[in-house]
């Protein structure tokens, strides 16, 4: 897991603590809310539109700002945001998981081992 992006694992982590067992038995996205970003989270092996009809590539999350054009696409393997800085989603994202009682797994990797 060192190679794969912080914000796909928080996504992943994120839709884990909201209840979701598996992304990829749901009809379609997984579409989720976090301050102003919204998510799609595509489990499925082919490319599927969100609720907007954007294509969500295949086992990917599409990312999009509701006050900012923002959009981008991040996977397992890699990702792109255009027009903000990842670190702005990773920050939205720790808090909405530390908000649900979780510690996110970005956080857990950099507390010293006792």
């Amino acid at each position: 897991m060192d190679n794969v992006p912080a914000a796909f694992i928080l996504c992943c982590q994120l839709a884990s603590l909201t209840g979701v067992s598996s992304i990829r038995d749901l009809p379609g996205c997984w579409e989720h809310q976090v301050e102003d970003w919204n998510l799609s989270f595509n489990g499925h092996d082919n490319a599927v539109a969100n609720s907007n009809g954007d294509p969500v590539p295949a086992l990917s999350v599409w990312v999009s700002h509701r006050t900012l054009i923002v959009c981008g696409c991040i996977s397992p393997f890699d990702g792109m945001i255009i027009g903000s800085s990842e670190n702005d989603l990773i920050t939205a994202l720790e808090k909405a998981i530390t908000e649900l009682g979780g510690v996110p797994a970005t956080l857990e990797q950099q507390e010293p081992s006792a």
